[in-house]
């Protein structure tokens, strides 16, 4: 993450341009489950992979997206029980966010939905009994939160193998591996093509070299 900290007051004004009410939001986070087959064998790994949320069994993958449409951060698999603050906690990107997005005396921060923790690190809408301020604060969030939901939508359409779950079989395939894969290719073609979230926030990729360079740092 060290070569995206110049990039990163530049990622915070795009949102406020979309009407973020943080100054200092960098990037968005969600996760998202990827149906399989359900895993044959030991029934341990059946009810491992099993989500009672989603009624089926898969993976659960965490993903960074910034207003350049690239995901910077897809973390998984992980069980399909796992919840959203395991896989939080376990992809480290807190720290990163910590080492690196402080910049100019900000701390800049994440944007993720409820299922997270709020933190110096992460902001999330409010909930309970909010005041109507808080209400219209989370719908000024709200919508910002839609370009996440592009990008995992822009990986199924590009790579649709990933999401026939007939076609995904865990123990005969290395069937974490697809979506990890379907991200990063996704990435590589926004950087040639652009995709939906860098043209709503005007927000272009780097191009594919300096892409893969960052990747080696």
């Amino acid at each position: 993450w060290r070569h995206l900290a110049p990039k990163v007051p530049g990622f915070a004004r795009k949102f406020c341009e979309k009407g973020s009410p943080f100054t200092t939001l960098a990037f968005l986070i969600d996760g998202t489950f990827r149906f399989t087959c359900r895993p044959g064998g030991d029934p341990r790994r059946q009810q491992a992979m099993y989500s009672g949320h989603k009624k089926g069994h898969g993976f659960n993958f965490q993903s960074v997206l910034a207003p350049d449409g690239l995901i910077y951060q897809g973390y998984g698999p992980c069980q399909g029980r796992a919840h959203d603050n395991r896989l939080l906690r376990e992809s480290g990107i807190l720290d990163k966010m910590r080492d690196h997005c402080y910049i100019d005396g900000r701390q800049y921060v994440i944007f993720g939905d409820l299922g997270y923790t709020r933190n110096m690190y992460l902001q999330t809408p409010h909930k309970g009994d909010i005041t109507l301020a808080q209400k219209r604060f989370n719908m000024k969030l709200a919508g910002l939160r839609i370009p996440v939901e592009w990008a995992f939508s822009g990986v199924l359409a590009n790579f649709a193998f990933v999401d026939f779950k007939k076609n995904i079989k865990i123990g005969l395939m290395p069937a974490g591996k697809f979506f990890i894969v379907a991200m990063f290719l996704y990435n590589c073609h926004s950087c040639f093509y652009e995709n939906e979230t860098s043209l709503y926030f005007d927000c272009p990729p780097p191009s594919l070299e300096e892409y893969l360079q960052g990747l080696s740092q």
